[in-house]
């Protein structure tokens, strides 16, 4: 079994980022499910750079810049 994890950051005009992180405790729930299942996908929707502090324990990372009104299919595909 594979799980899927997608998470992201957000940022735009009047609304400028704070920090490399992701939002929320988007790390500390991608920490645990890959504690919980080793074979992680770990989808991003991000503006930009962002920190992954649990890069080396997930086998996969996606990252998909603002993608507009067809993210959804544009990872459908991807995937």
């Amino acid at each position: 079994d594979v799980a899927i994890v997608v998470a992201g950051a957000r940022a735009g005009e009047a609304a400028d980022r704070e920090s490399l992180a992701l939002d929320g405790d988007a790390d500390g729930l991608i920490a645990a499910v890959a504690a919980a299942n080793p074979q992680v996908i770990v989808l991003l929707q991000i503006p930009g750079a962002v920190l992954m502090p649990w890069r080396h324990s997930v086998p996969a990372i996606l990252a998909m810049f603002y993608g507009g009104q067809e993210t959804g299919n544009a990872w459908a595909s991807v995937i």
